[in-house]
């Protein structure tokens, strides 16, 4: 890749910076070890260009003052729900999360946003590799790097046997299609095909349906081609993905049978996995409604017999797990109805903002990374952690993203 830099800005803070927010994408696929010294060292430098530029703008941005506010309340939570040494780790350590997002805004507008085409080349030719490796998987059995998916009918991808590749698909699709399409418009229309198809052979349902969401809003919304080449593209790309799921009795299992079945039986924890896990956050909250039991504490409160469950035979069923599977019981759980109000009210009005302002300065990447960030707050559909390093990662790449829609920043 040729960078239009000369070679004392090679040597400069700055562009060593440029390489490692190129390599977020890869530390991803390598464990939250990589993940957090990569963010680690993007944070670092970051600060050092802010204090030589002498240019700390997000110190004057609203946005940032609130996410302090919130990451104030995780530290105050977990300290008035007893103290845990994972807990309060993780509620300080959210600050890494929106310094990581203020300095992928500022490279991203930086150099007359030059360093912008440099980003989004290098995620979108990492994103094909990995589109490239999956497809290999699903012909295969296995990837290039020989991981196998411990489930039929599910990819692993570079992410090995953690399944973890359905939330990385979603979290930048939209990115690498946005950088096709500004480059060549008929190509654009071919990795959209091949990109969708892709998230549907990962075998991740929910991913797929976010996907899916975002996708038909960006097409409809963004794409200048007339209304009746829309509807045209859509009904081939619903077509191929028909054939696809009902060809293959795996897929027509997961997307089709599975999902009738949901929408017809009761909210039963002994009829769903993700029910149960619902049921015990609610259950949770129920118990501790005002500030909930503090950040990443579910994982310990959610194996007591307290929210054990009877089922048919009359033995009674534990839904402990690491989180509820849902980011909105996420929220209730650990961090109360004050800390859900903090968070879902602001983003409510995050996106509205940023939606209002698209339509004037038509930033199409933001845009991208908002329809990102909508489909993750969704309620009902099975999501991440919030407070992982992996998810964390991939939703506030986005947010950074997204906050190039908000002019004020500049």
């Amino acid at each position: 890749m040729n960078l239009p830099l000369n070679l004392v800005d090679f040597i400069s803070i700055k562009n060593k910076n440029i390489y490692l927010i190129f390599f977020l994408p890869i530390s991803l696929l390598m464990g939250s070890t990589v993940i957090n010294l990569n963010i680690l060292l993007i944070i670092i430098f970051f600060l050092i260009d802010c204090f030589k530029d002498k240019k700390f703008f997000f110190l004057k941005e609203k946005n940032f003052y609130f996410l302090i506010i919130f990451n104030l309340y995780l530290i105050l939570n977990s300290l008035m729900t007893g103290i845990d040494a994972d807990s309060l780790t993780r509620a300080i350590g959210f600050l890494r999360y929106i310094v990581l997002a203020y300095a992928i805004y500022y490279y991203l507008n930086t150099n007359n946003k030059e360093y912008e085409k440099i980003i989004f080349k290098a995620w979108t030719i990492i994103f094909v590799v990995v589109t490239i490796d999956l497809i290999f998987e699903h012909i295969f059995g296995y990837n290039t790097l020989k991981f196998k998916s411990p489930y039929y009918g599910r990819l692993a991808g570079f992410t090995g046997e953690e399944l973890k590749i359905g939330g990385y698909y979603f979290a930048f699709i939209l990115l690498s299609t946005i950088f096709i399409k500004k480059i060549n418009n008929k190509a654009y229309y071919v990795f959209f095909i091949i990109f969708l198809i892709t998230s549907l052979l990962i075998g991740e349902r929910s991913n797929y349906i976010k996907i899916l969401f975002i996708s038909f809003i960006f097409f409809f919304l963004v794409d200048n081609i007339s209304k009746y080449k829309k509807i045209i593209f859509s009904f081939v790309l619903i077509m191929i993905a028909s054939v696809f799921i009902y060809t293959n009795d795996v897929f027509k299992n997961k997307f089709i049978d599975s999902t009738i079945n949901l929408l017809t039986i009761e909210f039963s924890p002994a009829k769903s996995k993700h029910f149960c896990h619902y049921n015990t956050a609610i259950e949770i909250f129920k118990k501790n409604p005002i500030i909930g039991i503090g950040i990443k504490k579910y994982r310990q409160e959610s194996w007591k017999d307290d929210y054990a469950h009877p089922i048919d035979d009359g033995k009674w069923y534990a839904c402990g797990s690491t989180h509820p599977h849902q980011i909105h019981f996420e929220l209730i759980s650990e961090l109360g109805i004050i800390g859900y109000f903090l968070f879902i009210s602001y983003f409510i009005f995050f996106l509205l903002k940023c939606y209002k302002k698209y339509k004037k300065n038509n930033d199409v990447y933001a845009f991208g990374s908002t329809l990102f960030i909508f489909a993750s707050i969704l309620p009902l559909l099975p999501s991440g952690s919030l407070f992982t390093t992996y998810t964390a990662t991939l939703f506030w790449i986005n947010y950074s993203i997204a906050l190039r829609n908000l002019k004020d920043l500049n």
